[in-house]
């Protein structure tokens, strides 16, 4: 009989202990009255959680289980707001796939609506603008700054409507200023991401540079983009031209940059003739290229092709 007394004892020594912690966690209820009010822990202390006043003084034995649940005393802990980053945006088009990247990094088949037209374009088709805290409209060609943005197509007519209908201000629910020459900013912006993207090309040798390596390469194969100076002699780009058609491929064919724009994204002091192999660096410069386009020529309309 003295070995269960003894088991008895050390059994309520933790319940002790346990009421004594919830007391310290509670002080607050037990002090109003709402919680476990006085001396002892009565029917009114803690009710539907099995441990009534003859719960605690009877024996450990016949104690019924407690039906509190796991953490049931301690606060929820809060919830981080949901990101919504570019949520607000009034070009949004279409969702983005399993909750897709954050506003700021364009996602193939992901669509927005020009706020000029009201027409829905992929990404790769329009240009994004953010405004400043001050005021100021901002382009945002990458895609990347946080906050609202607002979509406009990617060339000069619809950036003009746009400029001329206040839509920018509209988009944004507040007066936003652009800055002077818009148009010609975001056409050098857009030339100097090109200009990137074929200095990225020759370096991961995408890119084939000068008349020979080029005819070389279109004789091969695998070219997917011919890239003439806009301001070249015509007698080497006709022929490179003409052996891309004899090539049968479908080869595009630009002269966005001049000589020295692409001597500048090639380390040299003036390039004429370039060439780009099928791949990702031609896919992200085509991309580039194509809203360039809106704000100069593809390629002068004396070239025969």
């Amino acid at each position: 009989m003295v070995k269960p007394s003894k088991r008895s004892t050390t059994r309520r020594r933790p319940d002790a202990r346990g009421r004594l912690a919830r007391g310290l966690v509670q002080g607050s209820s037990l002090q109003a009255g709402s919680g476990e009010t006085g001396s002892g822990e009565t029917g009114s202390g803690e009710t539907g959680s099995g441990e009534t006043g003859s719960g605690q003084t009877g024996s450990p034995s016949t104690r019924p289980p407690s039906t509190r649940p796991p953490g049931a005393g301690a606060s929820a802990p809060a919830v981080p707001p949901c990101d919504r980053s570019g949520a607000s945006d009034p070009g949004l088009g279409a969702s983005r796939a399993g909750g897709g990247a954050a506003p700021g990094t364009p996602e193939d088949g992901r669509s927005r609506r020009c706020v000029a037209s009201g027409a829905v374009k992929p990404e790769s088709a329009l240009i994004r603008f953010a405004r400043a805290p001050d005021g100021a409209l901002t382009p945002d060609l990458g895609a990347r700054l946080p906050g609202r943005g607002v979509w406009v197509s990617a060339d000069r007519r619809s950036l003009a409507a746009a400029l001329k209908r206040d839509a920018f201000s509209r988009g944004f629910d507040a007066p936003t200023t652009a800055p002077a020459h818009l148009a010609d900013l975001i056409e050098a912006l857009l030339a100097e991401r090109c200009r990137g993207v074929l200095g990225m090309a020759r370096r991961a040798g995408a890119l084939q540079i000068g008349a020979e390596n080029v005819a070389a390469a279109l004789r091969t194969g695998g070219v997917s983009w011919l890239i003439e100076a806009r301001d070249g002699a015509r007698d080497g780009r006709d022929r490179l031209l003409a052996l891309a058609k004899a090539s049968g491929a479908a080869i595009s064919v630009t002269g966005l940059l001049s000589g020295d724009e692409l001597g500048m994204a090639l380390g040299r002091d003036r390039v004429v003739h370039a060439s780009l192999s099928k791949g990702r660096f031609a896919d992200r410069w085509a991309s580039e290229a194509h809203r360039l386009a809106g704000f100069r020529t593809m390629a002068p309309e004396d070239w025969s092709f």
